[in-house]
Formats: C-alpha cells, sequence, structure tokens
C-alpha cells in the first residue's frame, strides 16, 4: 500500500495550463488602439507573447521579459497591421503564449478579428441625412464614421444599351491617408438631380439610386460634388460613388 501511494504522488507529473482570455472568441479589435491581452494559469517564469494572422506569425509584441504571473500584457496594435496588406479586417487571428526556452509548448487564443476602422451601425434614414454626416465626419476626422457610409460592394449594372458599376473604396488606410489632406469641409447645397429614363430596363430606377449635387465649400474653396446613393435592406442609405460629374 505504501508503494502504491509513493507511485500516485511520486510516480506522475502534473502539465502546467494556460487559457487566454482576452482577446475572446469572434471580438474584434481595430488597428491604432490599445487593449489588454489577459490571461490566467500555473505557469512561471517570463513569457514569449506572438500574434499568428491567417495562420502566420507576424512576430513577437512583447521582449519575452513579461511574467507569467502578471496575467496581462498592453498591445498597441500599429496601423497597416492588417491594412497593410490590401485588406479592411482579418478574421483569423490569434494570440500565441509560450516560454522562450520551451518554443514548442505553446497556448493559443480563440481566433479573433482585427479590423483597420471601426465597424458601425449607422442609422440614415434619409440621402441628405447620409451625406450631411459623411461630410460633417470628415470635417471632424471622424474618418471611422465616415467610411461607415460607403459602400464596400462591387456593383455593376447591365442595362439594354449600356454597363456600369460602382467600385468600392480602396482599404481604410489609403482611403483615410487621401481623407486628411481636406483640412474643412463645409455643405452649402444639398440638391436632388436623379434622373431616370423611360427605357425598360433603367437600372438605377429599378434599384432605387439616387443622385445628389452637393456644392460644398472644400479647403475653403468652392467645389461641386455628385453622390449616388442608395437604400439597403436595413432602410439606410449609403453611398454608391462620388464624383465630380453626374
Amino acid at each position: 500500500m505504501v508503494v502504491l501511494i509513493f507511485l500516485f504522488v511520486f510516480g506522475f507529473t502534473f502539465s502546467k495550463e494556460l487559457k487566454i482570455i482576452f482577446p475572446s472568441k469572434n471580438t474584434v479589435l481595430i488597428e491604432g488602439r490599445q487593449y489588454i491581452i489577459k490571461w490566467k494559469g500555473d505557469i512561471e517564469g517570463k513569457a514569449c507573447i506572438s500574434v499568428l494572422m491567417g495562420g502566420k506569425e507576424r512576430g513577437i509584441i512583447n521582449d519575452c521579459q513579461t511574467d507569467f504571473s502578471e496575467g496581462r500584457y498592453i498591445w498597441k496594435i500599429p496601423e497597416g497591421f492588417v491594412t497593410g496588406f490590401g485588406i479592411n479586417i482579418d478574421k483569423n487571428v490569434r494570440i500565441a503564449i509560450f516560454k522562450k526556452e520551451n518554443p514548442e509548448d505553446i497556448f493559443y487564443s480563440d481566433y479573433f478579428k482585427v479590423s483597420g476602422y471601426e465597424i458601425k451601425k449607422i442609422e440614415t434614414k434619409s440621402p441628405e441625412e447620409a451625406i450631411k454626416l459623411f461630410f460633417s465626419s470628415i470635417n471632424k476626422k471622424d474618418y471611422d464614421t465616415a467610411y461607415n457610409l460607403l459602400s464596400k460592394c462591387k456593383i455593376t449594372v447591365r442595362e439594354d444599351v449600356e454597363t456600369f458599376s460602382y467600385l468600392p473604396p480602396k482599404p481604410f488606410i489609403e482611403w483615410k491617408r487621401s481623407m486628411k489632406k481636406i483640412r474643412s469641409v463645409k455643405i452649402l447645397v444639398i440638391k436632388d438631380v436623379s434622373f431616370y429614363t423611360d427605357r425598360e430596363c433603367d437600372g438605377k430606377k429599378l434599384l432605387g439610386i439616387k443622385t445628389f449635387r452637393v456644392d460644398i465649400l472644400l479647403n475653403n474653396k468652392k467645389t461641386t460634388r455628385f453622390l449616388d446613393l442608395v437604400k439597403g435592406s436595413d432602410g439606410n442609405y449609403r453611398i454608391l460613388g462620388i464624383g465630380t460629374g453626374p
């Protein structure tokens, strides 16, 4: 009996465990913002923390000098972390934590997302409301809200005699860079200039696409933009395209 007890107590080694609490499954983190990676467990020593995106390692984000007992590490996501690859969001990101002297024994977080901008639910029940919010957001440097108002789809409409397309905006980091050139913008006049033909197949009429002429004061100079907007299935208007001509 003594021998059996001795074997039970000393003959087995118990593996150390660690669970990453945050980021949790499907959490959306935003480039340029600061977050606290949190974990709990009974591992001792120094932790190396790395990030995997699409199954590929993006590198260690700490200096491997964070003590496991701290249970947390502050991570500021660099701008361009995702958008630098020409995409707005990556849905397959994980945190990996391991000991420097034992990199094969790795603990992973659940999959979470990193986005270049904050995805917001915005209500714009009229085209005029969407236009006003877009330009006021640009003026206030609230680029996330403005970008949310832009359609991210490529839409091609083939009519009887012609085809026209609406293209998605550039990835957020590129689009934001171009918007930063705007020091100020103010709406002067908004006018509905929608025009539909009597053709049997009029794509704009069928889809309910509206065109608005917007006179603005851009960097203290008067100019005009033409915006095409459409109502989505959620009842909110989004901007399909912006141009200098109708």
